[in-house]
């Protein structure tokens, strides 16, 4: 009888595999792209606003938003190359 409460290996090697895909998209942004992600998502604590980033940043809250918005474009193209995900298998995009 298999545990319902055990860890299924499979979808755990696949949340890794996305994770670990994550992480690198992230590495290959220009400095300031990886810097608004890092603070508006909270990779190293809590989020952060857009104001306060463009404070830090020196530049202005719009410009953040901009920023951000060309970030998750870039993150949303490199990661289409590399997995797509369908349902839980994972699929090597063409």
């Amino acid at each position: 009888f298999a545990d319902p409460n055990s860890i299924d290996p499979e979808a755990e090697a696949a949340e890794a595999i996305r994770a670990r895909s994550v992480r690198d998209a992230v590495r290959r942004l220009p400095d300031r792209e990886r810097r608004v992600l890092e603070l508006r998502f909270g990779f190293d604590g809590e989020p952060t606003s857009l104001e306060q980033i463009g404070r830090e940043l020196k530049i202005s809250r719009e410009r953040v938003r901009q920023v951000e918005r060309d970030a998750l474009a870039a993150l949303e193209n490199q990661l289409a190359d590399v997995v797509a995900i369908s349902g839980d298998d994972l699929v090597h995009a063409a």
